[in-house]
């Protein structure tokens, strides 16, 4: 049996809020478990539910503590809740900081139903949503940072978890990167789980940022 993913959504417009709960309440596998109308209440509400929510769909731009803000407390709060951005349009500044504060990436608010669903699932299981200028911006800044002192987190991955990640480096998505190593999605998705869980990193460009 399928397992059902928790969700919690932040999302400050009222009537946006009730088209993304109809669009989730259509699958079986999702359970809408808590909304919140900034930031701040989304934290307050996760620190006293007790069920683990899987998911956050986060408005970016909120009153009181923004998506930005948010992300960064509840990855500091919920290391193991993926966070995605919703967003009404492609600024890609402000969904490039979304990542670099843990967001796995974005959705447009329309997303229709059944790509709502995919994309969900998709990051769930490892993956990430954004348009390729917004990951070619990330990737660039990755290539721009400094670099780390020193990499000996790298030496607790494997060659493969190695590979894996140099991958990940050029922008390839989990079924390119298992094209190109003549492996399974599936087993990419467990190389990234376990390079994110040995570099205590959130997201892709978490993991970039760690080799040298």
């Amino acid at each position: 049996m399928k397992r059902i993913i928790k969700i919690a959504v932040a999302e400050d417009n009222h009537r946006v809020l009730q088209l993304i709960e109809t669009k989730l309440k259509r699958f079986a596998d999702l359970e809408l478990v808590l909304t919140a109308e900034n930031g701040q209440v989304l934290i307050q509400k996760l620190e006293t539910n007790t069920e683990l929510i899987d998911l956050i769909l986060m408005d970016i731009q909120m009153p009181g503590m923004d998506g930005i803000q948010a992300t960064i407390q509840i990855k500091q709060l919920f290391p193991a809740t993926k966070i995605v951005a919703l967003t009404t349009f492609s600024d890609d500044e402000k969904l490039v900081n979304m990542i670099l504060s843990g967001a796995s990436g974005y959705l447009l608010k329309d997303i229709s139903s059944e790509d709502l669903h995919k994309s969900i699932w998709d990051v769930i299981q490892g993956g990430s949503s954004m348009s390729p200028s917004v990951a070619f911006k990330l990737l660039e800044y990755v290539k721009n940072a400094p670099k780390p002192t020193h990499s000996a987190s790298l030496e607790l991955l494997t060659t493969r978890e190695k590979e894996v990640l140099e991958l990940i480096k050029t922008g390839l998505q989990n079924k390119e990167i298992a094209e190109k190593l003549h492996i399974s999605p599936q087993t990419v998705r467990k190389h990234l789980e376990n390079i994110y869980d040995k570099l205590q990193v959130n997201n892709r460009v978490e993991a970039i940022s760690k080799l040298g």
